[in-house]
């Protein structure tokens, strides 16, 4: 009988071992998991806080951008000016340095305003074959006239409509230059590019409002766009506007040459009133991008959005 008690002790003995094990790794697991969590939510307020200070910083830096654009109009002789051609300009504050560049707008084709030549010209020097560049430029101009007549290679309702997922044809300007995935003809790998050709992205504006282009600051591929235009001479001038700005007919025509007679209805020296101003900490990829219209003393936003280096890249390389 004795021997029956003892081992049903042990036997009881034995169940409250596992439980109280049970409850010991019950704890651990709770404990874990709230070390964890701890862990995490301190993590995230790290880099919220990291994320703060750095939107606060690139916000600093596009208002001190926008002060020196007005400072420029103001004073355009004085020799305290940032480059506003696309240029390197740093900025130190609060123990970080920022790198600032001031782009004009005109530096690039306005989808809104730029003729089927230079359309074709700034497809052709991005490696888009002719066929497509018909295509892309006729329905580019159906997509901003008032009308419902599309062009020999062009695109209007009748088009749009009989896509597996419809839409109408806008007859009317563009309001940003990702509208243009829209338009017939252009394709993602055309507009984002890929590993061997550049995306069309780089070289077009919504916002420069008008129909020529800054040869002083346009890019290779956009100065190729221009009628006539060869390799040789985009170099050249690229070349002429490292030691100086041209500024007037004259110097145009030294740069140009016997081209100066095709191009020169085409661009101009002016940077005009829109700019592009890219905003980041030096050494880190992300920025902030503002596109920012100058209106006399004032200055509206046109445009605002997260970017990252390599959204510098074409400009550069120029």
């Amino acid at each position: 009988m004795r021997r029956e008690i003892n081992f049903r002790f042990k036997q009881q003995d034995g169940v409250a071992l596992l439980l109280v094990l049970w409850v010991l790794i019950l704890l651990m697991v709770l404990g874990m998991s709230f070390s964890y969590m701890t862990r995490t939510e301190l993590e995230a307020g790290h880099y919220f806080n990291r994320r703060l200070k750095d939107d606060m910083l690139l916000e600093g830096a596009i208002q001190r951008a926008v002060l020196e654009l007005l400072h420029a109009r103001k004073s355009p002789d004085a020799e305290d000016i940032w480059d506003l051609n696309g240029g390197l300009n740093l900025l130190k504050e609060d123990n970080s340095e920022m790198e600032i560049r001031i782009i004009p707008e005109s530096s690039k084709v306005d989808l809104n305003r730029a003729s089927d030549v230079i359309l074709k010209g700034l497809l052709a020097a991005i490696g888009v074959d002719a066929e497509t560049q018909d295509v892309i430029a006729d329905s580019l101009l159906d997509w901003r006239d008032p009308d419902d007549l599309h062009r020999l290679n062009g695109a209007e309702n009748d088009y749009y409509h009989s896509l597996d997922r419809p839409y109408d044809c806008k007859n009317g300007n563009l309001d940003s230059t990702e509208e243009l995935l829209l338009v017939r003809g252009v394709t993602r790998e055309i507009f984002y590019g890929n590993g061997e050709k550049p995306g069309l992205r780089d070289y077009v504006t919504v916002f420069s409002d008008s129909d020529r282009i800054n040869i002083n600051t346009a890019a290779r591929e956009v100065l190729l766009s221009l009628p006539g235009m060869d390799e040789d001479t985009a170099d050249a001038v690229i070349e002429y506007r490292k030691n100086k700005q041209i500024k007037n007919s004259a110097e145009l025509q030294d740069a140009l040459g016997g081209l100066y007679a095709g191009i020169s209805g085409y661009v101009t020296f002016s940077a005009g009133n829109t700019y592009r101003v890219i905003a980041r900490r030096k050494g880190k990829a992300f920025g902030i991008e503002a596109t920012i219209q100058i209106n006399g003393n004032d200055f509206t936003i046109r445009k605002w959005k997260e970017t990252v280096k390599q959204i510098e890249k074409k400009h550069e390389e120029s």
